[in-house]
């Protein structure tokens, strides 16, 4: 450890005395309209990447790996045998600029990096630990070299960073002292050291509830050092699409993404799906079985109509690549995207309780009609207040032919997506439907 311990400790005892007299209150005085100025990039979004990497990269890729990532959690034989991937972590390919050129390639507006997982092993610089990649084999700051890339790509950047450690041994020993000597300095270290950062990406909180991670102070210290950056709801156990400190709530995986929610419809929250590309976050030789290019643009339209985000995982190798099967993924969502982007960035959820045809997205005066398939009869609208003014298929110049007073439009005989032809729809007004 390059800066000592002692300096590690008592970075921990000043933060705990500033944070011993704040309370919930002070977390919350965040006022709205900070709120809704510091989010209005990420409704503008949509749609961004999620990067998993790390030692456990190196040991998804290992065949003769003796047992599966997450059994570490109850294992402490395991947490010590892990070690030796964290020791050989060593990418040689790793390059900033690629990885930010496959986000821009599949439209995607922002990225969220794994600064630390649940293995403990940070990708940034800290006085906290020597078991990163600094002072390890890579002597790289992750964190540093993305920063830059994603800013001359136009890229909102934001950090994952696991609460759950299962190298610090204080987790398992003497939660209290983790979270006031480990946890809330490195929290500030990435808030303080790489310049101004889009987002803070919590997860890792399940064993414990809000009051001993002393969230609500966790909070106002990211607020005081980051004021624009935004927060997730992973701030203690049963805290995911409740908590009121968070600036959006997060689902995980279709068994999540696929169960709706009050607050997408009654009580609108901004929310975001992540999801894998195929089984695993990180990549693994197991890693076979990949959705389509026509099932990504299906989920990521999806969650749009329903008010949300879709950050799409990526696991690169050991290396620090992409995988191919990847890339060609993300290349045809960038492909679906650059005919069809307007009906994503910045569209609001579908005004329509339900629509046989094919999932609703709507921006000001449009609505936008995403069809899998041509239905048999003309597109219905049923319900819909407005004036229709005219109608089109995105990416084409020929305008439809449509029925305002049956509240229909007639489709071609062919679509001409394969995977997700977009109709677009101009109104008098914002959508009013019944």
């Amino acid at each position: 450890m390059r800066r000592g311990y002692w300096q590690s400790w008592l970075m921990g005892m000043c933060l705990a005395s500033a944070v011993a007299t704040t309370g919930y209150a002070d977390a919350r005085e965040d006022s709205e309209v900070a709120k809704a100025e510091r989010i209005a990039w990420f409704n503008e979004a949509k749609f961004g990447l999620f990067v998993h990497w790390g030692p456990f990269s190196l040991q998804g890729a290992d065949p003769n790996a003796a047992f599966d990532y997450f059994e570490m959690k109850e294992n402490a034989a395991l947490r010590e045998e892990y070690k030796k991937y964290g020791e050989a972590f060593n990418p040689q390919k790793f390059d900033a600029d690629k990885w930010m050129a496959a986000a821009n390639s599949a439209g995607m507006k922002y990225v969220v990096f794994t600064s630390k997982h649940h293995d403990g092993y940070c990708l940034f610089d800290t006085a906290l630990t020597d078991y990163d990649s600094v002072d390890g084999l890579p002597r790289k700051d992750y964190v540093r070299e993305l920063i830059p890339a994603a800013r001359a790509a136009g890229l909102k950047i934001g950090f994952y960073y696991s609460t759950l450690d299962w190298y610090q041994p204080d987790f398992v020993n003497d939660f209290p002292k983790y979270v006031t000597e480990y946890m809330f300095p490195q929290v500030k270290e990435l808030c303080s050291n790489y310049g101004p950062i889009d987002c803070i990406w919590f997860d890792g909180e399940w064993d414990y509830p809000i009051d001993a991670w002393r969230s609500p102070e966790l909070v106002k210290m990211i607020r005081e050092l980051q004021p624009n950056a935004l927060i997730n709801d992973r701030l203690g156990k049963g805290e995911r699409g409740i908590t009121q400190l968070s600036d959006f709530f997060t689902r995980e995986q279709p068994s999540e993404m696929n169960v709706a929610t009050s607050f997408e419809r009654h009580k609108p929250y901004p929310w975001e799906a992540c999801m894998t590309i195929g089984d695993y976050w990180q990549y693994s030789i197991k890693d076979t079985s990949f959705k389509s290019t026509k099932e990504l643009v299906g989920i990521l339209v999806d969650v749009v109509s329903r008010g949300g985000n879709l950050l799409l995982n990526v696991g690169p190798t050991p290396d620090g690549e992409t995988p191919q099967p990847l890339l060609e993924r993300l290349e045809g969502m960038g492909k679906w995207m650059a005919v069809n982007g307007e009906s994503i960035y910045g569209a609001t959820r579908s005004p329509f309780a339900a629509l046989p045809a094919g999932k609703c997205t709507a921006k000001a005066n449009r609505i936008y009609i995403h069809l899998v398939s041509r239905p048999e009869a003309s597109l219905s609208l049923p319900g819909l207040r407005n004036k229709m003014k005219r109608a089109w298929i995105l990416g084409e110049e020929t305008e439809l032919a449509f029925d305002d007073a049956a509240k229909t439009v007639t489709l071609p005989e062919q679509l001409p997506d394969q995977s997700m032809t977009v109709l677009a729809i101009e109104l008098d007004g914002e959508p009013n439907v019944e």
